[in-house]
């Protein structure tokens, strides 16, 4: 295993990732008890827990959900450093490769959906299609090829409606403003987004930047995307016959706001599976977790291998399949 790959989320507040609670002491008691958690907790769920039961009422929890933000903006944005080991050649290269070789044919618009935070799926899109994404509206403006994340992204930031009063612009002084803000109830957020690195970028004109990213919890009650993507998205689940391929990859379908949200905007058609998931039970598992949650599916496949065997045949034969013949 390469150390510094980018990390699953239940790798996410590993030892490995201290010099990051270093920059941002206020989550370090949060994450040595997220550390701490037995085996069989549920990381994702205990996050629930701490945000919607303790975090309203206590002003140390919001200051330390606010500060965790920080802390997974800063890991993941130098997680993306991973591609150095396979320059312009990674997973997401080889799978938007074959997609696009896929679609010159099709016609098909392709839309990406992910809950990760780094932005690898980025880099491969401006490699290969030339495209920048230097605003958050180039994301999903090509209906041919959209890239949507609910949870928002390392490299975004988020306007607040605090006034940045006497402070200074740089990246320090406003994280601890935002924490400040958190903890006595004030912090208030716009629906604006912006492309940039609030490392070092922290207002946007003469308005405050928040990390525009989520914490990695089950239930999300709302997504950490400009109102215009979800009204996108919408538009892709519904338009015409809406998905007639549904792809994922190292999705548990663990997101229940984002499935109701699917359910809810159903196009006509119920489309082809297939997932990937490492192994295969843990792939039918996400089938299954699909189908309970009123997911609508005609065949489903899981594959048997993790992302790197989907690349090449795997793929091509979900792709070209006819239905009926795909299972």
């Amino acid at each position: 295993m390469v150390a510094d790959r980018p990390p699953l989320a239940s790798e996410l507040f590993g030892s490995r990732y201290d010099k990051y609670v270093g920059l941002h002491p206020t989550c370090g008691a949060l994450v040595a008890h997220l550390r701490q958690l037995a085996d069989t907790t549920n990381l994702e769920a205990e996050l629930d827990r701490i945000q919607a039961d303790e975090a309203p009422t206590s002003p140390l929890r919001r200051r330390q959900v606010t500060s965790l933000r920080y802390y997974l903006r800063d890991l993941l944005v130098e997680a993306a450093g991973f591609e150095s080991y396979a320059p312009a050649q990674t997973n997401y290269h080889l799978l938007l490769e074959q997609l696009l070789l896929w679609q010159e044919k099709s016609r098909d618009p392709i839309a990406l959906v992910t809950f990760n935070y780094d932005t690898m799926v980025e880099k491969a899109i401006r490699d290969l299609t030339g495209r920048q994404l230097l605003t958050v509206d180039e994301y999903v403006e090509d209906e041919q090829l959209r890239l949507f994340k609910p949870h928002g992204s390392a490299n975004w930031g988020r306007v607040m409606v605090n006034a940045r009063g006497g402070l200074g612009g740089d990246g320090q002084s406003v994280e601890r403003a935002a924490v400040e803000f958190a903890g006595n109830g004030t912090l208030e957020l716009t629906n604006d987004y912006v492309v940039c690195d609030t490392r070092s970028i922290a207002l946007s004109g003469d308005r405050l930047l928040l990390p525009a990213l989520t914490v990695p919890i089950q239930r999300k009650q709302d997504f950490e995307f400009p109102a215009s993507h979800l009204e996108r998205l919408r538009t892709s689940l519904q338009s015409g016959p809406g998905p007639t391929k549904v792809l994922t990859i190292g999705w548990r379908a663990g997101e229940e706001n984002f499935l109701k949200f699917w359910c809810d905007n159903p196009g006509a058609s119920q489309p082809r599976l297939l997932t990937v998931n490492g192994y295969l039970d843990r792939s039918l598992g996400a089938v299954e977790k699909l189908r309970s949650s009123g997911f609508r599916i005609s065949e489903a496949k899981g594959l048997d291998g993790g992302f790197s065997h989907l690349i090449g045949s795997p793929l091509t034969d979900f792709l070209e399949a006819r239905f009926g013949s795909y299972a």
